[in-house]
């Protein structure tokens, strides 16, 4: 299969304090489009690039997400890529600094889920401590330089899929994760989201695993009822065009490095066509 790269960029400026107006571009075809905050030190932008871009129907495929932070300015910038949670587990305890990815279906941008399937319901860890995160997590682009940081994930259209591993008993069965229905009482005065069985076929979704190699899913992908347990899962309701969009966010309630809010582009991908 042709490798398709798809690299468009979008830029914005970090401030430490209040945020100035937004003035934006729209860019057509190949060309990037721009976002500029004033008033800000920090001149950062990110664009992303998603290969291959067309996901087979009928077979596993591995996927590489590759985020990329550009210094635009005229001086060096210190930005903190390094501890930025990058994949969306409610599981594990964060410092407010990450990678967000968002997908949503081309023609109507109804949003596909991106969630944790947990397998444990308890408070999320302790935070590591701000010394070491600042010691460690930090990388000082001079003007011009880029920092890539990549997101392995794998591809299983739903032909490869039993009914009973996209079961909603059986990926949310004490239904605290919003896939089957709610099975404890909400406070007084609160409500819930749909549970996503009742807004996709789910028996019918195809699947994108984060974090993992398709050779690491096969071996249980036939055979074992709970493969998606554990495991962080994009659900792509049926085949056809979407689109992926990332933004990088540092805004710690540590005060780590500087307030940066840096969306990418739409990068489009085609799921299951073909």
């Amino acid at each position: 299969m042709r490798m398709l790269r798809i690299l468009l960029t979008l830029v914005a400026v970090g401030a430490t304090g209040m945020y100035g107006s937004l003035a934006s571009a729209a860019g057509r075809g190949g060309e990037s489009t721009e976002t500029t905050t004033t008033g800000g030190r920090m001149r950062i932008s990110a664009r992303l690039s998603v290969e291959p871009a067309i996901w087979p129907a009928r077979a596993l495929q591995d996927v590489t997400l590759r985020m990329i932070l550009k210094n635009e300015g005229a001086s060096a910038a210190v930005v903190y890529p390094l501890i930025a949670k990058t994949i969306p587990r409610t599981s594990m305890a964060g410092e407010g600094i990450e990678w967000t990815l968002q997908a949503t279906a081309a023609g109507n941008r109804a949003p596909v889920r991106i969630q944790e399937i947990r397998t444990y319901y308890g408070p999320p860890g302790e935070p590591r401590a701000a010394k070491w995160l600042k010691a460690n997590g930090q990388v000082t682009l001079s003007p011009g330089r880029e920092h890539a940081t990549e997101i392995a994930a794998c591809w299983i259209p739903n032909s490869l899929l039993k009914p009973e591993q996209l079961d909603p008993a059986m990926l949310d069965p004490d239904g605290m994760d919003g896939i089957g229905p709610r099975k404890f009482d909400l406070p007084a005065g609160q409500e819930s989201a749909p549970p996503l069985s009742s807004l996709i076929p789910l028996t019918k979704a195809s699947i994108l695993v984060l974090g993992r190699r398709c050779a690491d899913m096969k071996k249980d992908l036939g055979k074992k009822r709970e493969l998606l347990r554990g495991e962080v899962v994009g659900f792509f309701p049926a085949p056809g065009a979407y689109v992926l969009e990332a933004s990088f966010i540092q805004d710690s309630w540590m005060q780590i490095g500087e307030k940066l809010s840096v969306p990418t582009a739409p990068v489009s991908i085609s799921v299951g066509e073909h």
